[in-house]
């Protein structure tokens, strides 16, 4: 697992052999949060939370006749449940719209963010267990930093009242450099990865009458990523470019096209159902530390993978809604496993099959409750382990989501959110029966937002996660 850029809620890394599983632990965070607001379209947001996180956002916007135009600021930093973990993040963005007309509008948008991180690394089992917040000395180079970039454009226009198309093309850039030593026996490692993605998505949607619509869709993506792993010396952040582990540049193409019907007869019953058709081509290089090309291959020939999708919704009074939801989706293989220079037929997607019932209660219009259950199978899980491709087969996940939401009055709101998650491989063999990695047992959340005046509301929230194994568990 990567320990560079977690999310609020930290998990301690154990490092040990590969034929034992690596043991996340329990752990919780939580967030006080203030918001300033002003009438003119000006914000202010600021965070206080677990493990001496602080944050402040700001944000602006206004409209100048048919321009519309806003602006984000914003920094991070916090420590972790750990010894040597620190993060800092600064970000910026603006956003730019334009009406043309009545009918058509145009606009650019542009984000911008880095991190900043010191990470504390990985510990032996019996180190985790007795000591569960220190980090290694040997780890105490361990961290990186990122840089992320955003740019859109975009186009909306009406065709006729009962007809609209939007398309928008995008560019998105990733760099990311992390140093990382697993072990005291084990050296410190230089890893590098630079991605640009290029796409373009269109949407026409028909409102055929009152009670039909029609969605079609198309987009296409682009990414050219370049991914490498070096040696470094004398265990310090210096690359050494003679010690090439992993030089890996490689593109990836993603085509995608949509057609999706909805239906609402009455005011009991709503429906959709929707077809995506998906086609994926790249190819990959992979150089020595010369920059010369060793190896040349092309990406696996999957067809085109068809997924259905179907939603219902049924409103036998006016406080509970039923829904049932089920479709298909699918996995591909990553990296340097998604490319062979063999059989292009000889490797499949994870076929993911999956449904869900529920019920969304609204006693009265300040409370409402939401329950449901749902499971997924998957066909031919393609996974790594201890960095190794493998295929685990056919897999269930199965869970229930429990949500809550109250306004106590109009200044008070609480809410909570509880989802549990199982999983297991079926497939026969050693690892049937076992748990799949790095899916927590649970995920919980609960908070409190207040009005304190029109201009500044205050939210307090705790989160929390259940356990998960960072190896496939022996059953």
């Amino acid at each position: 697992m990567d320990q560079l850029f977690p999310g609020f809620i930290d998990t301690i890394q154990v490092y040990k052999g590969n034929s034992d599983p690596r043991y996340g632990i329990f752990n919780v965070a939580g967030n006080y949060n203030i918001t300033t607001r002003s009438d003119i379209g000006r914000e202010v947001e600021v965070t206080l939370g677990s493990y001496n996180a602080r944050e402040i956002q700001g944000y602006w916007g206004e409209q100048t006749g048919g321009l519309q135009h806003s602006y984000f600021v914003g920094y991070r930093e916090s420590e972790g449940y750990r010894d040597n973990y620190d993060i800092d993040k600064y970000s910026v963005g603006g956003r730019w719209f334009y009406d043309l007309t009545d009918d058509t509008s145009i606009g650019f948008i542009a984000r911008m963010a880095e991190y900043d991180a010191d990470a504390p690394g990985y510990l032996t089992q019996d180190e985790a267990r007795k000591h569960p917040t220190r980090s290694a000395a040997y780890a105490s180079q361990d961290g990186g930093n990122k840089e992320t970039q955003s740019y859109s454009v975009h186009f909306d226009t009406a065709l006729r009242n009962d007809l609209t198309w939007s398309a928008k093309a995008y560019y998105n850039y990733y760099e990311r450099e992390r140093w990382v030593r697993f072990s005291e026996a084990g050296s410190l490692g230089n890893r590098y990865d630079e991605q640009d993605h290029y796409g373009f998505i269109s949407t026409l949607s028909w409102d055929i009458n009152e009670q039909w619509a029609l969605n079609w869709g198309f987009d296409i993506e682009r990414q050219d990523v370049l991914e490498q792993r070096f040696g470094t010396i004398d265990n310090l952040r210096q690359r050494d470019a003679s010690n090439v582990s992993r030089n890996f540049d490689y593109d990836f193409v993603s085509k995608v096209t949509y057609l999706q019907v909805s239906h609402a007869p009455n005011e009991f019953i709503a429906w959709n159902a929707a077809i995506r058709a998906d086609q994926i081509d790249g190819d990959f290089k992979q150089r020595n530390a010369a920059d010369e090309v060793i190896s040349n291959q092309d990406s696996y020939d999957y067809g085109t993978i068809v997924q259905p999708k179907f939603n219902l919704f049924l409103y036998p009074t006016d406080q509970v809604t039923l829904f049932a939801n089920a479709g298909r989706s699918f996995q591909h293989p990553v990296s340097s496993s998604a490319y062979t220079d063999g059989d292009r037929s000889a490797r499949d997607v994870s076929i993911n099959d999956g449904w869900e019932l529920g019920v969304k209660w609204m006693p009265v219009y300040s409370l409402e409750f939401r329950l449901s259950y749902w499971e997924q199978k998957a066909k031919d899980e393609f996974v790594l382990v201890d960095g190794l491709a493998r295929n685990v087969g056919e897999t269930l996940r199965q869970g229930a989501d429990f949500g809550m939401s109250w306004m106590a009055t109009d200044k008070l709101t609480l809410w909570g959110n509880f989802s549990t998650v199982d999983s297991e491989i079926q497939s026969p063999g050693a690892d049937k029966g076992n748990e799949l990695r790095s899916i927590p047992s649970y995920t919980a959340s609960t908070g409190v937002s207040y009005l304190f005046t029109p201009a500044l509301t205050g939210r307090l929230h705790y989160d929390a996660q259940g356990s998960s194994y960072i190896n496939l568990r022996s059953a």
